[in-house]
């Protein structure tokens, strides 16, 4: 019995591979990849130019190739908002992949703020 299990288990099958890089596809893309743009973005902004951001959820779905932002908001060193998002739906689509001319389907920003002050 344990010999059948070994032998279904292979590192030579196949369909144990293709299982594993869609397990980890799927990792990367819900939870890793959200994950990381917000901890850069966050530490980017902080270390470069000296502002704080927050972010309220990141969700990214790499199956249908969309990202979603919601709650961002931008604060200077003097604690003035200078931008705030509400929502940002991007849908990529794939054959621009393909055809290595990066395009989207859908592009939607929601509750956009932004404070610019000019100086004379």
């Amino acid at each position: 019995m344990l010999e059948r299990t070994r032998h279904k288990l292979s590192p030579r099958r196949p369909w144990l591979w293709l299982l594993l890089t869609l397990l980890l596809y799927t990792l990367a893309g819900f939870v890793l990849a959200p994950w990381l743009i917000e901890r850069q973005l966050v530490s980017m902004s902080t270390e470069r130019a000296d502002l704080t951001t927050t972010v309220d959820n990141i969700d990214i779905n790499p199956y249908t190739l969309t990202f979603t932002l919601e709650g961002l908001d931008v604060i200077d060193s003097e604690t003035a908002p200078l931008l705030a998002l509400e929502r940002v739906f991007v849908n990529f689509e794939l054959i621009s992949a393909i055809r290595r001319a990066w395009s989207f389907d859908e592009f939607h920003i929601i509750g956009l703020d932004v404070a610019l002050e000019r100086y004379s």
